[in-house]
């Protein structure tokens, strides 16, 4: 995990319109853009067709947003949010 791969994480979901809340040593919180994502959250978010693991907000109190954690390289990443975010509703 570096700070790089944070700074990126954060660039690319603002760069989508995704509020992002905080970023720390490890974690990035970001708000759901529209009440039907806040309504029915998924433990996973899909990006670029891939199903990507974010915690839900609503675990910690926090139910309209998700927490994601970017220690992949920095050429996944890349490849995995440099272009339009849009999220799924399922759990698979």
């Amino acid at each position: 995990m570096t700070k790089q791969n944070l700074q990126y994480t954060v660039d690319q979901l603002l760069k989508h319109q995704y509020p992002v809340e905080s970023s720390g040593a490890v974690y990035v919180w970001a708000k759901y853009q529209d009440s039907e994502a806040k309504a029915a959250p998924s433990k996973h978010i899909i990006i670029n067709g891939r199903h990507v693991k974010a915690a839900l907000g609503s675990i910690f109190g926090a139910p309209e947003y998700f927490r994601l954690c970017p220690v992949r390289p920095q050429y996944l990443l890349n490849s995995i949010l440099n272009t339009r975010v849009s999220w799924g509703f399922s759990d698979k």
